[in-house]
């Protein structure tokens, strides 16, 4: 789980982001992850999704091929290599 504010088109500031799926071809070295932006920890609906491509084979292997848990791999990813997650005000939340 990601903490990071967000002021929607809605006028809605939400600040949770977790991992909503990942889409990994292990035979190609693709994927992509979906991120969802939540208003609170507790809420149960997403309001918004970001969708991050996995392009790179050297970075496929490198997050994804290195035996660990694949959600903490996918935030992990998504802070190290998306722009809008590459802020100061990031803050990365225990699940």
């Amino acid at each position: 789980m990601i903490k990071k504010k967000v002021m929607t088109e809605f006028g809605v500031e939400a600040d949770i982001w977790k991992v909503g799926y990942i889409s990994l071809d292990r035979i190609n070295k693709y994927g992509s992850i979906t991120m969802c932006l939540y208003t609170n920890k507790d809420a149960t609906k997403h309001i918004l999704t970001v969708v991050e491509p996995i392009l790179s084979e050297e970075l496929f292997d490198l997050y994804f091929e290195n035996g660990g848990n694949v959600i903490e791999n996918a935030e992990r990813f998504v802070l190290e290599n998306c722009e809008s997650f590459k802020t100061n005000d990031v803050e990365v939340l225990s699940n």
